[in-house]
């Protein structure tokens, strides 16, 4: 294999996984849609159907939000991987002649 198909394999996979990286943040943007269209179309919000009277709710309503939270800061975080450089620069100390 020479260096010119080398390239272009290596180019062709960057771009599959450019593509899977997108695809993988649209789903995770359907899921929190999704999520958040569970949470506004719950009609008495998050309880238990066996209680006769209305609890509060503060307990039972962490829950989906922590959840929710948790899946808004794994989108930034895979944002913050799939935009950042694929090629950094090299380092200056590591070429330094001492």
């Amino acid at each position: 294999m020479d260096l010119n198909e080398f390239m272009a394999e290596s180019n062709a996979r960057a771009k599959r996984g450019r593509a899977l990286g997108r695809m993988m943040i649209f789903g995770v943007l359907v899921v929190l849609a999704f999520t958040a269209f569970l949470w506004i179309a719950a009609p008495n919000g998050p309880q238990a159907m066996y209680l006769e009277e209305p609890q509060p709710y503060a307990l039972a309503a962490a829950a989906p939000v922590l959840a929710f939270l948790g899946i808004v800061i794994g989108l930034v975080w895979m944002v913050r991987i799939f935009r950042a450089h694929h090629e950094p620069e090299p380092k200056g100390w590591r070429y330094r002649d001492w």
